[in-house]
């Protein structure tokens, strides 16, 4: 097997996807981050920087599409609504994460008809 083929079969073997697969795995995330905002010593930033960066991106994508509207908010308070939501829903969080950052947005930020 040449090295090209090898690179091409590498590319249907690894999982490229840069996402949590569901719920549970971003409470993981997200227990760091809410660490991170009391200034916990033990919390791991990287995880927090994951979580956020997340949310913020599911945010992004939902404004752009017109989704969810709002006026002044923070990236923290952002966050911060998909935590609550995910404490708040603990049932729900073996569905897919971006399911999950996607409901508690669409409450959170609805747009007014």
């Amino acid at each position: 097997m040449n090295i090209i083929t090898a690179l091409i079969l590498s590319l249907f073997v690894f999982d490229a996807h840069a996402f949590f697969k569901d719920g549970n795995l971003l409470v993981l995330k997200m227990r760091e981050f809410e660490k991170a905002i009391k200034s916990d010593p033990s919390a791991n930033y990287q995880d927090a920087v994951e979580y956020r960066s997340y949310v913020i991106g599911i945010f992004d994508s939902l404004s752009l599409r017109k989704r969810i509207c709002f006026k002044n908010v923070q990236t923290g308070q952002i966050a911060e609504v998909v935590a609550k939501y995910l404490n708040d829903n603990p049932a729900k969080r073996s569905e897919p994460a971006y399911y999950l950052v996607e409901q508690s947005l669409l409450i959170a930020f609805p747009c007014r008809k």
